[in-house]
């Protein structure tokens, strides 16, 4: 069952809904400090993906990355859905037959 609750307005599934970061950020380095407030925008703020890269004057896919690496949505590149090859195989199967 579609439960639209656990999905992003993006269609990337949330794999927590709160974010905590780290308490002292001023040692860290910029990168860091990027993906932090990325995720703090996101999780907390309640700010949509395309609002974060406008903020941040950053591209989507930068901030696709840093939700996936601090675990907030699901990486889907690793889907298991069937590839095409596989259908044209199983179709190619039929018309031999």
């Amino acid at each position: 069952m579609f439960e639209p609750y656990l999905y992003t307005p993006d269609g990337f599934r949330l794999a927590k809904r709160q974010y905590a970061g780290p308490q002292d950020t001023i040692n860290l380095p910029p990168g860091q400090k990027r993906t932090i407030t990325i995720c703090n925008l996101f999780s907390n703020e309640h700010k949509k993906i395309d609002e974060i890269a406008r903020l941040l004057d950053t591209d989507r896919r930068a901030v696709i990355l840093a939700l996936i690496q601090e675990g907030l949505v699901v990486d889907r590149r690793g889907s298991s859905r069937n590839p095409r090859t596989e259908r044209r195989q199983t179709e190619a199967l039929r018309n031999d037959n």
